[in-house]
């Protein structure tokens, strides 16, 4: 999992988004009216020493994915799902914010697997590197 530095720059980063998200862990429920939502997933991250200096100034770094789960309303289509992904992808892509560094998204996942329920599930990860110094 993430450290939670890089839950609270992602956290800060997205802080203000139109729609609702759905953090790991944490109560959520799922507009009433059935509009889309967005759960944030951190699904693989791992660490290691990039550098050797004196005390607090060692370089670990942070490397990971954050994963974006768009749930939409089924039986729209893939437009509303698309347009909130671009949304998401613009927003982190290549942004550097609360020292946290942010690549290329992968491109979104539309498949039929996605139906849940009243939702669509659609997909994609963006890539990051967080350096925690100590």
């Amino acid at each position: 999992m993430a450290s939670l530095a890089t839950i609270t720059a992602m956290r800060a980063r997205l802080a203000g988004f139109a729609t609702p998200i759905e953090w790991p862990n944490e109560s959520f429920t799922p507009p009433a009216d059935g509009s889309a939502f967005i759960a944030v997933q951190f699904p693989i991250a791992s660490e290691e020493q990039a550098s050797f200096g004196a005390p607090e100034s060692n370089v670990f770094r942070e490397e990971g994915a954050v994963r974006f789960v768009i749930c939409s309303p089924r039986g729209e289509g893939v437009d509303p799902a698309a347009a909130l992904a671009d949304q998401l992808r613009d927003l982190f892509r290549n942004a550097r914010f609360g020292g946290v560094r942010t690549y290329a998204p992968t491109s979104p996942v539309f498949d039929g697997r996605g139906d849940d329920g009243n939702y669509h599930r659609a997909s994609f990860a963006v890539p990051y590197e967080h350096d925690i110094f100590a």
